[in-house]
């Protein structure tokens, strides 16, 4: 059966694709998947360990059994954003203004 593979981010940089549809067996599951985009794009190993895949736009349990025509999306961890202000419960956002330097100010929890 066919899947329909979508790479994001770092994925698509490593795959050197942002599609491509894979055969595999049926009852392929989420983790079968997983170790043969390992295989076929070796550069993605490590990069898979640490991604998450999601099934019809939904996160995928690893034991998910994957259907014919499934569009799967591999969606690398995204990073950002600093320790410290997280600790003290606000986010850091910064304001825009071209008649100024970036002013950044904390934002209380909860807004």
């Amino acid at each position: 059966m066919i899947i329909h593979l979508r790479f994001f981010a770092r994925a698509r940089d490593l795959a050197g694709v942002d599609a491509a549809d894979v055969t595999v067996a049926d009852g392929c599951t989420v983790v079968d998947l997983r170790r043969r985009l390992a295989m076929d794009y070796p550069a993605l190993a490590s990069l898979l360990e640490r991604s998450a895949l999601a099934v019809a736009n939904d996160y995928a349990e690893e034991s998910r059994v994957l259907l014919a025509n499934d569009e799967v999306a591999l969606l690398p961890p995204v990073s950002g954003g600093a320790g410290s202000t997280s600790e003290r419960g606000g986010l850091v956002a910064r304001t825009h203004d071209p008649d100024r330097e970036s002013q950044p100010f904390l934002m209380p929890p909860g807004c």
